[in-house]
């Protein structure tokens, strides 16, 4: 009957033990993680605060701004940026403002600060604004817009980017457009724009119009037309090509075409007709025609064909092209090919031509080809390529391009 007692006590002192020896095991393990977290201070000077970021960028969100001396448990560490707890909440701030010790750094961080951070002024044109971009592209979204003479503060500058703060926003502008002093000035600005722009008056004969074009191009297509006398604004005038404001249209002209003085009485265009024009004849050879281009171009398009011998209005002749009307159509052709006589005989053409012809070869390197073009220039279209040692006829021979 003793035994039976004594028994059951020994087994309740064994299980006992096992289970006290489990629930210690198991307390361990919390000991342990925390030991993993460093718990760090933050390092920024008196008065400032740190940014917590819902990410590890500074285009993220803050979350919420910790104060110098601020306990805070770092929980991993990557690419300057530390993922942090504080006051209950999670995020990232950059790891060079922690401290392992709460102190502030008095010596390291006002050096930073001093270097890093400049006042400057926006410096662009009156009535002009620099943007202020979410980050150092020009692709990047616009935040804000900064006049001329608004003070910003440079935090960096790096590959023509200023990281800037202004008006309780913190982006990136272009640094070409900031100075060191303010200029607020607009008589500077003002004084250059008249210097540009110059009124004066289309010149054309009476009845005839003078075509603004959509670019400087006689090929480019008229966006309107003005009568002679009529008042443009010039931008600016480059290469033969105005570029003119009028009546609400921004267009090109032809320069020859506008004086700086308004002509509208009609009679005086009249008596200075008959020095403008003059009659000339097309002259090639006998069974070729003279092509009627649209503009002064060897690649304008062709609105007719002229034979030996046809009479023509000539207008103007500049470069090498005679504006001429003819058959009641206005155009350009070549005016090495009018003559200020007549000739129709075919006998005349044919017994020139032997003295104007000439054989020659071509040569080039071996392997490499003459190119023979549709006119005489680099652009035109190429209808053949000849080999060294090729004869050609040389019809005629004029500013390095032979007619062969």
């Amino acid at each position: 009957m003793k035994k039976r007692v004594i028994l059951p006590t020994l087994c309740f002192a064994v299980l006992s033990t096992v289970a006290f020896e489990q629930t210690i095991e198991a307390a361990e393990p919390p000991s342990g993680i925390e030991s993993q977290h460093n718990v760090r201070y933050v390092a920024v000077d008196q008065g400032s605060s740190l940014n917590m970021r819902a990410e590890a960028s500074t285009n993220a969100s803050v979350v919420s701004k910790l104060a110098n001396g601020t306990s805070v448990t770092v929980l991993s560490e990557a690419n300057g940026w530390a993922k942090i707890n504080a006051n209950g909440k999670t995020g990232y701030v950059s790891n060079q403002f922690l401290n392992g010790q709460k102190a502030a750094p008095k010596l390291a961080t006002p050096k930073q600060t001093s270097v890093k951070t400049e006042t400057k002024y926006v410096s662009v044109n009156t009535g002009s604004i620099l943007n202020l971009r979410s980050s150092a592209s020009t692709s990047a979204s616009i935040i804000g817009n900064l006049s001329n003479g608004t003070a910003v503060t440079v935090q960096s500058d790096s590959n023509g980017w200023a990281k800037v703060n202004v008006n309780g926003k913190t982006g990136y502008v272009s640094s070409q457009y900031l100075a060191s002093k303010k200029n607020t000035s607009a008589t500077k600005p003002t004084t250059s724009t008249p210097a540009k722009t110059e009124t004066r008056y289309v010149s054309v004969n009476s009845g005839s119009v003078l075509n603004l074009r959509s670019s400087a191009s006689t090929s480019a297509s008229i966006i309107g037309n003005l009568s002679n006398g009529t008042a443009v604004t010039v931008q600016s005038d480059s290469k033969g090509w105005a570029k003119v404001t009028v009546n609400g249209k921004t267009g090109y002209v032809s320069s020859q075409y506008l004086t700086g003085k308004t002509n509208t009485a009609p009679t005086k265009p009249s008596t200075s007709t008959p020095a403008k024009t003059e009659t000339k004849y097309v002259s090639v050879n006998s069974g070729s025609k003279l092509n009627l281009r649209s503009g002064a171009s060897t690649s304008a398009s062709i609105i007719g064909s002229l034979t030996n011998g046809t009479a023509v209005t000539v207008q103007s002749d500049s470069k090498g092209w005679a504006k001429v009307n003819v058959n009641g159509k206005t155009g350009y052709v070549s005016s090495q090919y009018l003559t200020g006589k007549t000739n129709t005989a075919p006998s005349k053409p044919s017994t020139s031509t032997p003295a104007k012809t000439e054989t020659r070869y071509v040569s080039v390197n071996s392997g490499s080809v003459l190119n023979l073009r549709s006119s005489a220039s680099t652009s035109a279209s190429i209808i053949g390529n000849l080999s060294n040692g090729t004869a050609v006829t040389v019809q005629s021979d004029s500013k390095g391009w032979a007619k062969v």
